[in-house]
């Protein structure tokens, strides 16, 4: 069975792959297909090995599998390079950009500098703090014991934490963020401690 779940998983990652590398309509077609080779694989993997190991092996498998597929198209891609300045009596290094004597080094204008470091404290010291709080104040109203809340939580924090990141550098220009967490923040607070 193992060699089954194997079997789909390097399937499903290649026909992912190669939907990526060729996006033609015959990939629309190979992206499904592939998703589905993955649930496929899930599904082996848990029955060869339980659930817990089944969902890690799938995830570790996949993304092991990907990197050699990426691995693979360097190493194509750089062989042929090297035809391709053999055939023509270039070098090898012909490929590479040729930099000037000197360098200098760009410092960003203040108002760019501000911006990121906005952008910083948002996502990460409070977009973190409201996410932990939010969702610990979530799953407290759950109806479960304490140890289960405590796991859920520990493992729903990065998830929302993350989806809270994405919306803010999506929006870094909005103060919609910023204000929902900080209200998030000031809510939760109030719910665990107040």
């Amino acid at each position: 069975m193992a060699f089954l779940a194997l079997a789909l998983n390097v399937a499903g990652v290649g026909l992912l792959y190669w939907s990526w590398r060729h996006q033609s309509g015959v990939g629309v077609v190979h992206a499904p297909t592939g998703w589905g080779f993955l649930l496929l694989s899930a599904w082996a993997w848990m029955l060869a090995s339980g659930a817990e190991f089944g969902v890690v092996q799938v995830f570790l498998f996949s993304g092991v599998i990907a990197w050699l597929l990426v691995l693979l198209n360097y190493r194509l891609q750089a062989q042929s390079r090297q035809l391709r300045g053999k055939g023509t009596g270039r070098s090898r290094d012909s490929d590479l950009p040729t930099t000037a004597g000197t360098a200098t080094l760009h410092l960003p204008h203040a108002k760019a500098f501000a911006r990121q470091l906005w952008l910083f404290i948002v996502v990460v010291p409070l977009a973190g703090a409201a996410s932990a709080l939010f969702t610990t104040v979530l799953v407290q109203l759950l109806p479960w014991q304490q140890g289960d809340k405590l796991v859920f939580t520990l493992y729903a924090v990065p998830v929302v934490w993350g989806i809270a990141s994405w919306w803010a550098c999506a929006a870094p220009r909005s103060y919609w963020p910023p204000l929902s967490f900080m209200l998030a923040l000031i809510v939760s607070f109030l719910f665990l401690y107040g």
